[in-house]
């Protein structure tokens, strides 16, 4: 499923710049709806098609793995600031 962003991309921000409760309502429906949030084991591997998981692997470090519909797991980092 692929969820659009907001055309305008101050939606889900307050006048002072930080997340608005619409924000948090959306992260609660997504969560709840799409989203699996826990702490996993050290390194998770997706179990089934469609699975995508999203690894904090450091401070600085987000690694993602989604499993496609041939059964391959294809993996990226993105390094945070």
């Amino acid at each position: 499923m692929i969820i659009p962003a907001p055309a305008d991309t101050n939606a889900y921000v307050d006048e002072k710049g930080k997340p608005s409760k619409d924000f948090y309502n959306w992260v609660r429906f997504i969560s709840a709806s799409f989203v699996s949030i826990r702490r996993p084991a050290p390194s998770v591997t997706p179990s089934d098609v469609g699975d995508l998981v999203i690894q904090a692997t450091s401070n600085t470090s987000l690694t993602f793995k989604y499993k496609g519909s041939d059964g391959t797991v294809r993996s990226g980092s993105l390094t945070l600031s």
